[in-house]
């Protein structure tokens, strides 16, 4: 489902009043938290900015990284 300026803009709203029900086209989501809107909003940007493909970042629109070292101690 492609998101258009309308449904970011509203769901910037909602999380700016702290309304947990926001509606997107033809649908009305509401959700449990304002985390679970704000992760939503930044899957919405990552969304239109692209997704993954669009510049190396995960479909949240968040960078990841995992950087792993080891030491056997001697």
């Amino acid at each position: 489902m492609p998101f258009t300026q309308q449904d970011l803009d509203n769901m910037a709203a909602a999380i700016a009043t702290g309304a947990t029900e926001v509606r997107f086209q033809d649908r009305t989501v509401r959700y449990q938290s304002a985390k679970d809107m704000l992760t939503f909003y930044n899957f919405m940007l990552g969304e239109m900015s692209g997704g993954a493909a669009g510049g190396g970042t995960s479909a949240l629109g968040i960078i990841r990284q995992i950087r792993m070292t080891t030491n056997k101690g001697i």
